[in-house]
């Protein structure tokens, strides 16, 4: 395909265009064939770390497939003067023999390449030169690919068959599509196979002698450009919401142009400790909390996208750092509440826009799909490419939430990869299952690989290919499994997202079974085959993943234990399945928030679990230490209710989830949901203490509650803190969340507003219209049972006030969370609330 497109420096781009034509030379040059070859490789004696590696992994194939031993010389060697040889990379020796300017030695970026036959017959030179740094090294591969061999997983080389290796004559010129190329998938971090499949970026484990890596350094950067330790000298760095200056995990005053003296200084230094890295990343935190103060609200404004206020900020960034670093370029998010397009600001030359297409459908591709969410991404990529000649992707490819949850995606993103190459982009990243995923994601990471180098290629040809050579004999049961997959999507209706809830509704028992069945099938037919087998029984964690969940059943209190209750799998069942994940180098079921571990917590719905109890003559208070120190119960001993929902075990974090918790942050990411607490006991007073995580990680944290009943009645007084015992700072908040047994249709909200009022509304529109005004007091009301559970604290000591509504449990949650604040090593928070039930 010939292509014409944008780039960089000649220092990271390649000329974006692939050329293949045939010589006119008739007949096959013989290489090698059993055991024997005329050739020798030879090297420029100062050949650069990567086509030194080249020349060594060309002589291993041909070893590999023939048994013959090329021998390696540099160019002052006499053999180096006799035909019959390979040159790898351009060497004196290789300028002697090639006919006068047949090869200009002219490459456009690191990755460029020639490969070409000189002469023909036994006698035949063949030369494989491209740019030093990767461009000779990706020319060989390219040749063995030509030759048969095939790179599909680390475990798994296909080397042709025959003990002969043969080519025709040819002559080729060729660079990739897209400059970056890179995957999260964890099997396809391997620094050979990413090599060998012309992977260049930096998630893979690429070392100098493999071409180094194009990686972004960096991701979410203002805590690093403007760090969070200077809001007390400078609280008007930090946004301004709700009439105060905040800090924590915030977004910052960026109009402030003092901003921009600091951000250049830091940003410098960091350029300047990584030498050998030329693209740093200048992006928003990965939350909301966008300052409100008159200027940035202004500039949003007038650009029609919050882009813009951020794209201002980094492109008097990058005009600074142009000047002194002038091969760097400073990358940008276009994520979530960047991702549209601004009005009037356009990206500076040296300025790379990273758009992030979060919210598609990962089952249609986004040309074609329904999904608004689609249909607004193509206009937004097409908006971005009008005003930027700099454009790398971020590209979604796996359900964050259940990595080995089957995803069928390939007909979305190899048809988006074909997208993006028409639209100019140049840079593309796979966000697939960083912690390994089943062995669909090591077919993912190589048809993604073979696209991004060339995106014209048959992508279902590829699949195909990959499917017969891995599965072998258990192939066509493992394709039967591989179409339904894409089926159960193909509707245009019906959209697959990368976080879609595990149900019983959408993966119901028939459909496990009928899966089940084919991979026995597989199974029986590969016997024998080592490898099949292994990629067959990987990609069968999914399913035993699905029966993992759904018959592990919940646990329920019963007298002082909390105990599993309708569950089919067994501790040893799970601990099976544990040992397997270690065989199919499966280090995690999802992406996890800072205590979370869902392979743990699984295993926590088969345990038992001991309790603790605060009780009066009015109610009683069941706590579980080794869950998050929650309370699991709140019963009323007149009517024998309890008012605490009862949450999904389905849900991503039971049983660390539910009843009543305390943590630093709200949802994702947040530290103390988990953790394992040490209880005391005096009369009507609980103490929790709990340090460390369900693996041991509560960001050097100590977590301290107690809960106090009266005598009588039915309040719980709490006063809890979080003090940093490590050696740096740390920020956090201290939230409340609360499970109640109420149904959202049959519930009010009474809270006090900012005029001091106290008002009431259904729960469901409270829920709707996302209030977070309660002062000082809150309530939900069960107008059924009826009754009250009011919420009490200082009005000064929160922030915001959170309410979800859930049908399908048929409960509510009370988030009540305190402001965000730096702490200084031996600093805490501390909060004073309570929660009263009344009648």
């Amino acid at each position: 395909m010939l292509k014409t497109t944008s780039y960089f420096s000649c220092l990271l781009l390649f000329g974006l265009l692939c050329t293949l034509a045939s010589c006119s030379n008739s007949g096959m040059i013989t290489i090698a064939k059993n055991g024997s070859s005329s050739y020798a490789i030879v090297l420029s004696s100062d050949a650069s770390p990567s086509e030194k590696h080249a020349a060594d992994e060309l002589m291993h194939h041909i070893k590999l497939a023939t048994d013959a031993e090329l021998p390696i010389v540099t160019e002052g060697d006499p053999r180096a003067s006799e035909p019959a040889r390979i040159f790898v990379g351009k060497s004196q020796a290789l300028i002697d023999a090639l006919p006068v300017a047949s090869l200009s030695f002219e490459y456009s970026g690191p990755e460029a390449f020639d490969i070409k036959t000189i002469g023909s017959g036994k006698k035949a030179d063949i030369a494989i030169v491209g740019h030093p740094q990767r461009g000779t090294m990706y020319g060989v591969y390219t040749f063995l690919d030509r030759l048969g061999f095939r790179w599909y997983t680390k475990r798994v080389t296909r080397v042709p068959e025959g003990k002969s290796l043969s080519i025709a004559a040819m002559e080729i010129h060729e660079s990739p599509a897209f400059i970056s190329r890179d995957t999260t998938i964890k099997e396809a971090r391997d620094g050979d196979w990413a090599a060998r499949n012309r992977m260049n970026a930096g998630h893979a484990d690429l070392d100098v002698t493999r071409g180094g890596g194009v990686r972004v350094n960096g991701v979410h950067t203002l805590d690093r450009l403007v760090p969070p330790e200077l809001f007390d000298t400078h609280p008007e760095y930090f946004p301004l919401i709700g009439g105060k200056r905040v800090t924590g995990l915030v977004q910052r005053c960026i109009s402030n142009p003092d901003l921009i003296d600091i951000s250049v200084e830091n940003l410098k230094k960091w350029m300047d400790e990584e030498p050998d890295q030329r693209i740093f990343s200048v992006s928003a935190n990965d939350v909301g909390m966008l300052c409100q103060c008159e200027n940035c609200s202004k500039i949003t404004q007038d650009e029609g996208a919050i882009a813009g206020l951020f794209l201002r900020y980094v492109n008097d960034i990058a005009e600074r750092i142009e000047k002194t670093h002038p091969e760097h370029y400073v990358c940008t998010l276009a994520y979530a509440i960047t991702e549209t397009a601004p009005k009037i600001t356009q990206p500076r030359k040296n300025v790379i826009i990273r758009l992030c297409p979060f919210y598609i459908c990962c089952s249609h591709t986004f040309t074609t799909c329904t999904k608004p969410a689609s249909v607004n991404f193509y206009k937004t990529l097409k908006q971005w490419g009008e005003i930027s000649e700099n454009i790398f992707i971020w590209h979604y490819a796996t359900n964050f939430d259940s990595y080995l949850l089957p995803f069928p995606n390939f007909k979305e993103f190899t048809h988006d990869i074909k997208v993006y190459d028409d639209n100019n982009v140049n840079g593309l990243f796979l966000q697939g299952a960083g912690k390994s995923g089943s062995s669909d994601s090591d077919m993912r990471a190589w048809v993604a690989a073979r696209l991004m180098w060339d995106p014209t290629l048959d992508s279902d040809a590829l699949i195909e290919e990959w499917m017969t050579a891995i599965y072998a004999a258990g192939y066509a049961p493992m394709k039967k499994i591989f179409d339904h997959l894409h089926e159960r999507v193909a509707d245009p209706e019906k959209h697959l997202s990368i976080h879609d809830r595990v149900t019983e509704e959408s993966w119901p028992k028939e459909e496990i079974a009928k899966l089940d069945g084919l991979y026995s099938e597989a199974a029986a037919l590969a016997a024998g085959n080592d490898d099949a087998l292994y990629y067959i029984e990987k990609n069968r964690m999914a399913t035993r993943y699905l029966s993992m969940l759904f018959e592990s059943g919940h646990l329920v209190l019963d007298g002082d234990k909390y105990h599993p209750e309708g569950n089919t799998v067994t501790l040893l069942d799970y601990d099976q399945y544990r040992a397997d994940m270690v065989k199919y180098d499966v280090e995690g079921l999802r992406e996890e928030p800072f205590d979370g571990n869902y392979e743990y917590l699984i295993g926590e719905k088969l345990r038992v679990h001991d309790t603790v109890a605060l009780e009066n003559s009015d109610m009683k208070v069941v706590v579980a230490p080794d869950l998050g120190g929650r309370i699991l119960s709140i019963i009323m001993k007149d009517s024998g209710e309890d008012i605490l929902g009862v949450t999904d075990p389905l849900s991503y974090f039971y049983p660390a989830y539910g009843g009543y918790e305390e943590s630093t942050t709200m949802t994702w990411g947040r530290t103390g949901f988990a953790n394992k607490y040490e209880v005391e006991i005096d009369g009507r007073t609980m103490t929790l203490t709990g340090a460390e995580g369900i693996n041991g990680r509560a960001k050097g944290l100590i977590f301290k509650r107690t809960m106090t009943i009266p005598q009588k009645g039915t309040r719980i007084d709490f006063n809890s803190t979080v003090e940093n015992v490590s050696d740096d700072m740390k920020y956090a908040r201290l939230v409340s969340h609360i499970e109640l047994n109420t149904d959202p249709q049959e519930s009010l909200v009474g809270y006090r507003n900012a005029s001091g009022k106290m008002v009431e509304e259904d729960a469901k529109n409270f829920y709707k219209n996302a209030k977070n005004t309660p002062t000082g007091r809150w309530y939900v009301t069960n107008k059924k049972s009826g009754w009250t559970i009011e919420n009490r604290f200082p009005k000064n000591d929160i922030e915001a006030c959170r309410l979800m509504c859930y049908a399908h449990t048929k409960s509510i949650e009370m988030e009540t969370l305190g402001f965000e604040k730096n702490l200084e090593p031996g600093g805490k928070l501390v909060r004073k609330h309570s929660y009263e039930i009344k009648r």
